[in-house]
């Protein structure tokens, strides 16, 4: 969601979020889902930015690699 790439370390990633931050989505949306978006942006952003939990993140995608859905998703939007 934040559109890291994966050999990001945290300077890349507090910046990716922090572009996607700057950068809301300008019409049809209410004040709750654009508050949900930065909820995700900035959750995905402290994951990744902690050691620990970027493991656990990373081992889990392992884990699940056949159930894992992704799905691109237009932030911008």
């Amino acid at each position: 969601v934040l559109g890291a790439e994966t050999h990001f370390l945290s300077d890349g990633i507090r910046r990716s979020y922090e572009a996607k931050v700057s950068r809301p989505p300008q019409d049809g949306f209410s004040q709750e889902a654009l508050l949900g978006r930065r909820k995700i942006l900035q959750a995905a952003c402290e994951t990744l930015v902690n050691p620990r939990l970027r493991e656990e993140y990373n081992q889990g995608l392992v884990e699940d690699e056949n159930y894992t859905l992704a799905v691109e998703l237009p932030w911008d939007k």
